[in-house]
């Protein structure tokens, strides 16, 4: 299988949706928070066929930041599980020295909604931790 996708993972702020929006690409299709839904995290198989098999989505995608998600694709892919599916797909992390982070998070996001406090604090409080 041929790369389908390049997957953009990072902390929030990171300029993952940035990125879709200086390409002209439509988070509606290319944002797995927005397809897949961001108040749980995405079973691990359903979160694969969205990245490497469904055709409608665009070739570039933002991973979701679900922490649970992200470890359990880590796990499967060091233990060689879903391997056609990985095969498809390039993970591209996107990463902002903590201070940079810190800066960017005070201003508007990609989508223009300012972030709130404590969704700041977390993020900057999981930095180490996400990296």
């Amino acid at each position: 299988m041929r790369i389908r996708r390049i997957a953009l993972i990072g902390h929030s702020g990171a300029g993952k949706s940035s990125c879709l929006l200086s390409l002209g690409i439509d988070r509606k299709l290319a944002d797995m928070d927005t397809v897949l839904g961001k108040k749980q995290s995405p079973p691990l198989e359903a979160a694969l066929g969205w990245l490497a098999l469904d055709m409608l989505v665009p070739v570039i995608v933002v991973v979701s930041n679900h922490e649970q998600m992200l470890l359990e694709m880590r796990k499967a892919k060091l233990d060689g599980q879903y391997s056609e599916q990985f095969a498809a797909i390039r993970f591209v992390y996107l990463h902002k020295s903590k201070q940079q982070l810190q800066a960017h998070l005070t201003l508007p996001t990609a989508g223009g909604q300012i972030r709130r406090q404590s969704d700041q604090k977390y993020t900057l409080d999981h930095y180490q931790r996400f990296h």
